[in-house]
């Protein structure tokens, strides 16, 4: 179940082109992640260490929605922290992860939450609710709260 929800955003992440496979080690100790470029069928699946910066943020992002989705107890996950990241990824398929977080937010975690770290100004712009931490001349932490 979590290969199979992680590869459905996966696929939403990479326009169809990615896979993730998973794979026990004959200890059964140790899942080595490997990843498949559907676009390019005759060549192996790459370890995850091989993978560029921002084919790696997509598919951990990719994992750690499976991983949550799958989550025994018939517990919903409400949270999504995401920090940084982002400056791996090109334009395109950083509209394409916004565009996932915001399905994620209303349709798997039903209206929770999804809160992305970062200190790129066009990346927080894309979100309604922005909090800005700063320190103040004194030393004083700030938080300001902005809402489209």
């Amino acid at each position: 179940a979590v290969t199979t929800n992680a590869n459905a955003t996966l696929s939403r992440l990479t326009n169809g082109t990615w896979q993730v496979e998973l794979k026990e080690n004959a200890q059964k100790t140790e899942l080595e992640i490997l990843a498949r470029d559907l676009s390019r069928p005759n060549t192996p699946p790459r370890p995850f260490v091989f993978l560029s910066g921002g084919e790696k943020f997509r598919v951990a992002i990719s994992l750690a929605v499976g991983i949550g989705q799958s989550v025994s107890g018939g517990r919903t996950v409400d949270t999504l922290i995401i920090d940084e990241g982002f400056g791996a990824l090109d334009e395109v398929n950083r509209g394409l992860l916004i565009s996932e977080l915001s399905r994620l937010s209303e349709e798997v975690l039903q209206g929770g939450r999804v809160i992305v770290v970062s200190h790129q100004n066009d990346i927080c712009e894309e979100f309604a609710n922005r909090y800005h931490v700063f320190e103040d001349t004194d030393g004083t932490v700030q938080l300001q709260l902005s809402s489209l």
